[in-house]
């Protein structure tokens, strides 16, 4: 899909993400290039829809973001891990986080990328349906 952009970068997210004034797309893309990274996770926050506190929540959010407020979410997402490869056996070990940049193999569905380093490694798998995150990652580990 890549292959239809002439673009520098891309934002990946998945489709239910709400981008609000929190979001610093910019700042994500000056600490990618600052860094000389080829991706960068972003933080995000998320409201659980599974319970009746939650649905209203979001409805809630919905509202104030028309008045340009925002509703702390109630649930925070930073999540890092490493692969260990072994020769039967490839494994997931927890990342310390560290401020401000944490090295990882594995992120969340959410970061800025350098297109051409993206495209250099693959790109996803078209066949996964699920597990594609995951198999996005260990590609680019296996090749680094």
């Amino acid at each position: 899909m890549l292959d239809q952009f002439k673009i520098s970068f891309f934002v990946l997210c998945d489709d239910d993400f709400v981008f609000d004034r929190r979001t610093r797309l910019p700042l994500m893309k000056s600490l990618l290039q600052e860094n000389q990274l080829d991706l960068l996770e972003g933080v995000f926050r998320q409201h659980n829809r599974k319970t009746r506190k939650g649905i209203y929540s979001v409805h809630l959010n919905e509202f104030l973001i028309k008045l340009g407020w925002v509703l702390p979410a109630a649930q925070f997402y930073e999540d890092q891990a490493n692969f260990e490869i072994e020769t039967n056996r490839i494994s997931l070990k927890k990342v310390v986080y560290n401020e401000p940049l944490t090295p990882a193999d594995l992120i969340l569905n959410f970061f800025i990328a350098r297109t051409d380093k993206v495209r250099s490694f693959g790109d996803w798998n078209p066949i996964l349906k699920g597990g594609e995150h995951q198999n996005f990652f260990l590609k680019q580990k296996k090749q680094n």
